[in-house]
């Protein structure tokens, strides 16, 4: 956390992503609607997340306001990679628990079936497409998981199920869940950059290829079965993917010298 003093009154606020809270994130999308000058943003978040009171913020002199604002210079890029949304509530009473950071107790089915939601939203701008996305992030909780992971097991008769619920949310929390997924994700396709297909700008990020074949393809290995393998955990299925696709062009590289 940033520590800000002004006439001896000590004011703290968050310096990094990390540090958000979910209510924090859920203003930053409100200010981000308005369209603003990234200046205007940056100023207005200095003054509400620091707790400053707005006449004694503009009592400050302008290069105290500057530097002020600029410690807000992070929300500029989202690296958003903490799970800062980790439950919601849709109606009176039924509660949904989000993933955990980084996708980090979240299966290879999961993440596939929210990457297909979360291209076609981009592509088309359905709401019922984010709706889709939201339910695939968001179960209700389990006792009888694997221990790691606290919500429900990922199932696609769920997904279609619960989507039309999601519909229901603020729109700015929506839009919080979005950016969240957005920067969890940009973590992952940092960390296997081979694995994925480059794409040419926001509205085209690098993307997963069609999984199916490729789960199949990997089955009856050291996963098990077709319906084990979709099971398993993101990161070990992306790390053994990785792995067999080096492996197969180191084979290829040395067919080719001979």
């Amino acid at each position: 956390m940033t520590g800000i003093e002004i006439n001896d009154k000590k004011y703290t606020a968050p310096a990094k992503w990390a540090e958000l809270t979910q209510e924090q994130l859920i203003i930053w999308m409100k200010v981000c609607e308005k369209k603003i000058a990234a200046s205007m943003a940056l100023m207005f978040v200095s003054i509400v997340f620091s707790g400053i009171k707005k006449n004694l913020h503009f009592k400050l002199n302008v290069a105290q306001q500057i530097a002020l604002s600029e410690s807000f210079n992070f929300l500029l890029e989202n690296k958003l990679t903490a799970w800062i949304i980790p439950s919601i509530k849709v109606g009176c009473f039924k509660t949904f628990l989000g993933p955990s950071d980084y996708f980090s107790t979240s299966s290879i089915e999961e993440f596939s079936t929210a990457e297909t939601y979360y291209h076609a939203y981009l592509k088309n701008k359905d709401e019922a497409l984010l709706d889709l996305l939201i339910a695939t992030l968001y179960r209700p909780a389990s006792s009888i998981n694997n221990g790691k992971d606290t919500r429900k097991v990922f199932a696609e008769v769920d997904v279609l199920r619960n989507a039309r619920k999601m519909s229901k949310l603020d729109k700015h929390l929506r839009a919080a869940i979005l950016f969240n997924y957005e920067g969890c994700r940009l973590s992952v396709m940092q960390r296997y950059p081979t694995l994925f297909i480059q794409g040419d700008g926001a509205a085209d990020p690098a993307r997963l290829p069609d999984l199916s074949p490729i789960i199949k393809t990997i089955a009856g290995g050291k996963f098990g079965t077709y319906k084990q393998t979709k099971m398993e955990d993101l990161y070990v299925f992306l790390n053994h993917w990785r792995d067999e696709q080096e492996a197969w062009e180191k084979q290829k590289q040395e067919a080719n010298r001979k």
